[in-house]
């Protein structure tokens, strides 16, 4: 495995994801962030958390990242901001404003603060970072790592930088670029014509909420994958196609997804623990039919063909000749999994960390889901431009596309498990044919034909 250990230093080039952001012409870049509170041990004293995060910047070079649309350096000295100490009253206004006025190219990309009584009789840790510099995954890592200086344990050896990420990246797209005229075939040509009409007139977010109850939500990550051997994006997928037709979206839907990023680009490149913004966002297009299962079965099977689940399409889009043809969609999803809150020390809690993005940073998205499964309950919110009135009826439809998904699910297990082609990949089927084979034969595994079948 290839790692950089020590202080790293040096300049080098934006990666594909925040070379996207730099697109955005935001109308304040400096406030578009990721924060969390994490519950605190007892005891814990001030001078005990500043020597903690300043091991955190030492061990995970990215948060000492200078970027700025014309690339990136390491900082090779950086000093803490005061750490403040918040309460209860007029919280929320504090954190945001706390992070309101970073400067990624200077450097200032961090802001923290002791809340006390949080939850009531102990204390938190608030943390931002300006999103160019984390994502979701790394804020897992640095939580497992303030347990360990906790702990008095020291820090794992570095896995690969995010610098040889970027590397590995382009490398990828120059090796990959088979992938370009798949990746043209998703993002091209869009049912996009009647979105114009549907954006809100200030441009702003419709900040909308969609809310499954919780004996809705266990079916839905579990029980309801056992119909047709699916997983939760599949069936959420599924349901969206269903609620985007009702909206008008009848034809070809272009839907860009999001993924975390960090596959197996390269053997020598391990990320598991490293710090950085490695989002994967790629287009998916889907046919609404209006066979319910046999539009499930087609959204498994299309999830599945991805290529390395998405992570090419950014790289080529940055570095192929003739990368402005992959097209970005203004559609997008991004399914984030199930949340495992905790009770322990260095567990997030459910306390909103401010508002991490400035009101004035109008969303390039019409339509733009994000979610997961929270406190037991599937919680998506639409925070696209999309007309208030619009967004409502996405978000009623929505949710009874899902609850339509769950009673198909349900109808299906009883009958028996429907398979599709990509449960059985080593043979090249169609669901046609692999309907037809299996209402003659009992089937428990497909395998291609030896040389020697063939030739007879």
């Amino acid at each position: 495995i290839r790692a950089e250990q020590g202080a790293l230093q040096g300049e080098f080039a934006l990666l594909p994801i925040q070379q996207w952001f730099f697109e955005q012409l935001l109308a304040r870049p400096e406030h578009w962030n990721q924060g969390v509170l994490l519950r605190l041990p007892a005891g814990t004293s001030n001078q005990q958390i500043q020597r903690w995060l300043s091991a955190l910047l030492l061990q995970h070079d990215s948060l000492r990242l200078a970027v700025d649309k014309q690339g990136q350096r390491y900082l090779a000295e950086f000093s803490l901001p005061p750490l403040p100490q918040l309460g209860e009253l007029g919280l929320q206004q504090a954190l945001t404003e706390l992070q309101s006025r970073f400067d990624p190219a200077a450097g200032q990309t961090l802001a923290w603060a002791r809340v006390d009584d949080c939850p009531p009789g102990s204390s938190a840790l608030f943390i931002a970072f300006h999103h160019l510099v984390i994502d979701a995954v790394s804020w897992r890592i640095l939580a497992e790592d303030l347990a360990r200086l906790a702990a008095g344990e020291s820090l794992p050896a570095k896995t690969s930088s995010y610098r040889q990420w970027g590397e590995g990246l382009q490398h990828y797209a120059a090796r990959e670029q088979a992938q370009f005229d798949y990746w043209l075939g998703q993002s091209c040509g869009g049912e996009f014509g009647p979105l114009s009409d549907w954006r809100s007139a200030d441009g702003g977010a419709a900040e909308t909420l969609l809310e499954l109850d919780a004996e809705q939500t266990a079916e839905l990550v579990g029980d309801a994958n056992l119909a047709f051997g699916t997983e939760v994006p599949e069936l959420l997928l599924t349901a969206l196609s269903g609620a985007l037709a009702d909206l008008g979206l009848r034809e070809r839907q272009v839907i860009m997804l999001e993924g975390h990023g960090r596959e197996a680009i390269d053997r020598a490149l391990d990320v598991s623990r490293t710090v950085g913004w490695f989002t994967s966002v790629y287009p998916l297009a889907l046919h609404p039919q209006t066979d319910l299962a046999a539009q499930l079965c087609a959204v498994k099977e299309q999830l599945r063909a991805v290529p390395n689940k998405g992570v090419g399409f950014n790289p080529l889009r940055m570095h192929h000749p003739r990368g402005a043809e992959l097209r970005m969609a203004p559609v997008v999803f991004n399914y984030l999994g199930v949340s495992m809150a905790g009770e322990g020390d260095w567990t997030p809690l459910p306390v909103a960390p401010g508002r991490p993005l400035a009101a004035a940073n109008q969303p390039a998205e019409l339509i733009s889901l994000h979610g997961g499964v929270f406190g037991g309950r599937l919680t998506l919110r639409q925070v696209g431009s999309l007309r208030q009135d619009l967004s409502e009826q996405l978000m009623r439809d929505l949710q009874r596309h899902v609850q339509q998904v769950l009673l198909l699910c349900r109808e299906q297990t009883a009958r028996g498990r429907r398979y599709t082609p990509s449960d059985f990949p080593l043979v090249t089927l169609s669901q046609a044919q692999l309907d037809r084979l299996l209402g003659r034969y009992q089937v428990e595994h497909l395998l291609p034909l030896s040389s020697l079948q063939e030739s007879m």
